[in-house]
């Protein structure tokens, strides 16, 4: 998953996109166009460096794998792993002094890929 969304990451999608994208290749999760649409005005923390697009995608992404209950014991353990290593979820401060957000992606498709084998 990793690979397929830095790939994509690298072609020009958006941040957020990439992670449905090779959610929708690996998991055979199926996104529409409508929602492809949606899901990519919320790259660059929704345009003015609010909530990372990434972690947003990720938790969507769990909610559309795991059932409801495992989706929430998913989802304090997702966070758990992303604070640990970020400390926040603002993309300004995640994304300070760096050019992309290949670190984010990368950290957080091993996350989701751990968690969804763990459960799956």
């Amino acid at each position: 998953m990793k690979d397929t969304a830095l790939r994509l990451y690298s072609e020009g999608y958006s941040c957020s996109l990439c992670i449905f994208k090779a959610a929708e290749i690996k998991y055979n999760v199926k996104v529409s166009d409508d929602f492809e649409k949606g899901i990519n005005l919320i790259n660059n923390g929704f345009g003015f460096c609010g909530m990372c697009g990434v972690v947003i995608s990720a938790v969507i992404v769990l909610g559309m794998i795991l059932d409801e209950y495992e989706c929430r014991e998913c989802r304090a353990k997702f966070f758990d792993m992303f604070f640990e290593k970020y400390k926040y979820t603002d993309c300004g401060r995640l994304s300070e002094g760096r050019n992309d957000c290949c670190h984010i992606i990368e950290f957080v498709c091993d996350i989701l890929e751990n968690i969804i084998s763990e459960y799956k």
